[in-house]
């Protein structure tokens, strides 16, 4: 399973038992933005769900609408328009989980929903962090540019935030997968992020580890062959580190070039629907700033991507 909070998330005045009920009540937060957009990332959610076990719960923002020094006239209108804007989306919202998980699925307690007010990116990361959520999952506009745009963007700007799991689809994204790719430098973070995707298994499935080196046209020969007499057990002690179960196979491969291009082409090649890395942990004012693989992955991957941090 996703990894659920640690005991070190919550208040010691908890107690184990109020923390076990959190365990077993920490949902998937899909967020999401209301209307035809909202379908893959709510369909996406409703699967991971379905396989972990875990309740949904669907967010929607509404974020404020762009002005500067304004007159108070003008700023009363903006208001007014933020406020029936918000009154409009919790109605759409509850309209796209009904359309995905059936008439009844908010009546019966699998599934909640909220719309709230606020930027983005802040908001879904406050909401996965109180909730507890054991991963976000956040969809990516596919018919236009402007929309792909839009949601990879906010989907980076989240990134820089959270400090759960985020999957990111441009389209409906079902577990269990067959095959699924992992970017790998060999630390802790990639370590951690094939552990977590090998959590989206199926028996009999293939994780791919992939390592890319920069190309060195003019690399020495020694140089080549510390490479070719390293690597090999780098990937060794990481397939050893991750500990895949017997019904599930790892292997690796080398490549040589840039990375998210080398990586995407494996995924390509192998049909596989999930590409995974991780992300090494920041201090809060440093993901502010930072712009990274993952971002990058995100911006221009053309499927589902699962992005693990470790702090």
């Amino acid at each position: 399973m996703l990894p659920t909070p640690e005991p070190t998330d919550f208040p010691h005045s908890m107690g184990v038992e109020a923390h076990d009920r959190t365990r077993l009540t920490a949902p998937v937060l899909a967020a999401v933005r209301v209307g035809a957009h909202a379908e893959p990332a709510l369909l996406s959610a409703a699967s991971l769900g379905g396989w972990l076990g875990a309740p949904v719960h669907a967010l929607t923002v509404v974020e404020p609408m762009v002005s500067f020094a304004v007159e108070s006239d003008v700023a009363g209108v903006l208001a007014e328009a933020e406020r029936e804007q918000l009154a409009r989306a919790r109605p759409a919202l509850d309209a796209n989980v009904r359309e995905v998980a059936g008439a009844s699925a908010l009546a019966e307690g699998g599934w909640t929903a909220e719309a709230s007010a606020g930027v983005a990116p802040a908001i879904i990361a406050e909401r996965a962090h109180a909730l507890h959520a054991r991963c976000v999952v956040m969809g990516l506009g596919q018919h236009a540019l402007l929309d792909r745009l839009f949601g990879s963007e906010t989907a980076v700007r989240t990134l820089r935030l959270l400090t759960k799991p985020l999957l990111v689809v441009p389209h409906a994204f079902a577990v269990p997968c067959s095959r699924i790719v992992v970017a790998s430098d060999f630390s802790p973070a990639s370590t951690a992020a094939a552990r977590l995707a090998l959590t989206l298994l199926k028996p009999g499935g293939t994780l791919t580890l992939v390592h890319v080196s920069p190309r060195l046209e003019a690399a020495p020969p020694a140089w080549l062959a510390v490479q070719e007499r390293v690597i090999p057990g780098l990937f060794a002690e990481q397939v050893r580190a991750i500990a895949a179960p017997a019904d599930r196979h790892v292997e690796w491969t080398q490549r040589a070039g840039q990375a998210i291009a080398e990586v995407l082409d494996v995924a390509a090649r192998a049909d596989a629907p999930l590409v995974a890395l991780g992300r090494h942990g920041l201090k809060p004012i440093e993901r502010l700033f930072v712009g990274s693989t993952s971002s990058a992955l995100l911006r221009r991957s053309d499927r589902a991507v699962l992005v693990a941090t470790t702090d």
